[in-house]
């Protein structure tokens, strides 16, 4: 029954982390991720993942992020006419109308904002709607693809054709986000058709400033959601930790496109039955209007003349709809991604760089006297040395990102 809860761990590997990084003193970053519970909200809604990165001073940009992931999320599942893709841009727009308004009440949430990252997953494929410098990334094979356009001075004076030579200046500065306007374009991108296999990761900038995007591709394609995150936020940390980091990681697992074919055929028997009646209805009236005409004046038919006319274009239209039914209707994409290209085959760049790393880490817990179990500890290095000289750099970039983790999480407990 499409009305029964689904459990989407079987479609569906997700896994989120928000930090607030080694420079700041709280969290402005906020997220969200709304599965739909049944196959029938599924196929109207899909499931919602949203990262938000808050800006205008410490109480602001958190509140602003905040009142955008709530938002959304409280929109996501609202029945609407709109196609999904407008639906998501339309939530979008009335997330940075609530801000706005927020912050003209307050003289202290005065131009707070956010940027907002979200994916759409629905059975017509993946929909990115977006503003500001957050990003969506898809990891399809080794082919690793940024699907979200910065709106960032630097990325467009670039999409403009402008060398100028301060964008290095004012690389960090948004020139797009929800709140300090009462209006707000939003960038909608998609349908990116699923796959088997399939990796999406949403993310603040506080990760993809420290962290190059083939270091991140390589570690999403070694290791599962969880750990990925984790990693992930650890090697933005290691690297100075300067903003809050938050990162979602969703693995599709294997097709829900199709995960309901009971609704589907519900639905064409219905459209089966008004199409039947649609016709009959129209039979109905023309024959009245014919009979009308000969036994009395031809005026008197006009009404079930035009009964008829409206009949038969509810029939056609019925038809035509009938016709279509079980097909995805899935038109040319929205948007230009994707915007830039990465390999997520695993490198002995990055290996080099998850050693140097380890070695570091390992150094540090012996001076400070870390409580570890170094035995645990060097079995687990000579593991993954063995990989190492092996050069099998996949299951390396695995067991140091393993270390990294474990390492740090002694470390913190002390």
């Amino acid at each position: 029954m499409d009305d029964e809860i689904v459990n989407w761990d079987e479609y569906l590997q997700i896994a989120s982390r928000s930090d607030v990084g080694m420079r700041r003193n709280n969290n402005q970053d906020n997220l969200c991720i709304s599965l739909s519970s049944t196959l029938e909200q599924w196929e109207k809604h899909g499931h919602l993942l949203v990262v938000c990165d808050g800006m205008g001073g410490h109480a602001a940009g958190e509140l602003a992020s905040k009142l955008a992931a709530d938002h959304l999320s409280h929109l996501h599942k609202r029945t609407s006419d709109d196609t999904v893709d407008e639906q998501l841009r339309k939530n979008i727009e009335r997330a940075n109308a609530e801000i706005h308004r927020r912050g003209i009440a307050n003289p202290e949430f005065h131009n707070m904002g956010t940027t907002c990252t979200c994916m759409l997953m629905t059975p017509q494929g993946a929909w990115a709607g977006h503003v500001g410098d957050s990003r969506l990334y898809r990891l399809r094979g080794s082919r690793f693809e940024q699907l979200t356009f910065d709106h960032s001075y630097t990325w467009e004076m670039k999409a403009a054709g402008i060398n100028d030579a301060s964008a290095d200046i004012f690389k960090n500065r948004i020139m797009r986000s929800l709140g300090p306007n009462s209006e707000v374009k939003v960038d909608i991108e998609g349908p990116f058709a699923l796959e088997a296999g399939d990796i999406f990761m949403l993310c603040s900038d506080g990760l993809t400033g420290p962290v190059a995007d083939r270091e991140i591709a390589q570690v999403l394609a070694a290791l599962p959601p969880a750990e990925a995150c984790e990693s992930l936020i650890n090697l933005a940390n290691l690297r100075g930790g300067p903003d809050n980091i938050t990162v979602i990681v969703v693995k599709y697992l294997k097709c829900i496109k199709q995960a309901s074919t009971s609704s589907l055929s519900r639905s064409r028997a219905g459209r089966s039955v008004g199409m039947l009646t649609a016709w009959g209805v129209f039979g109905l009236f023309v024959v009245l209007a014919v009979v009308l005409g000969l036994v009395t004046d031809w005026t008197t038919a006009v009404v079930p003349g035009v009964a008829s006319l409206i009949s038969m274009i509810v029939a056609i239209w019925l038809t035509i709809r009938h016709g279509h039914d079980g097909e995805v209707a899935v038109g040319p994409q929205r948007g230009k991604a994707p915007y830039t290209y990465s390999s997520g085959v695993a490198s002995i760049e990055v290996v080099d760089r998850l050693r140097e790393m380890v070695v570091e880490l390992i150094e540090l817990a012996q001076r400070e006297v870390w409580v570890l179990d170094w035995p645990e500890v060097d079995a687990q290095v000579k593991e993954v040395k063995a990989f190492d000289a092996k050069k099998q750099f996949q299951p390396a970039i695995a067991g140091y990102c393993r270390l990294i983790n474990h390492l740090l999480r002694r470390g913190r407990s002390r």
